[in-house]
């Protein structure tokens, strides 16, 4: 595969990594509120519940 290929498809591939991660954000912060958690809850608990 030429370099250019690979390029587009890394290209390609980190598009729909942070498209994945901002679908699954926006899932998780509407079922905290849902539940009535804060942001700060949820981000502590991402963080192994240490202050950042």
């Amino acid at each position: 595969m030429s370099d250019g290929a690979l390029a587009v498809l890394f290209v390609l591939a980190a598009a729909l990594s942070l498209a994945t991660s901002w679908l699954l954000v926006s899932r998780l912060e509407r079922v905290g509120a849902r539940f009535g958690l804060s942001e700060a809850l949820l981000h502590a608990g991402r963080l192994g519940g240490r202050c950042a």
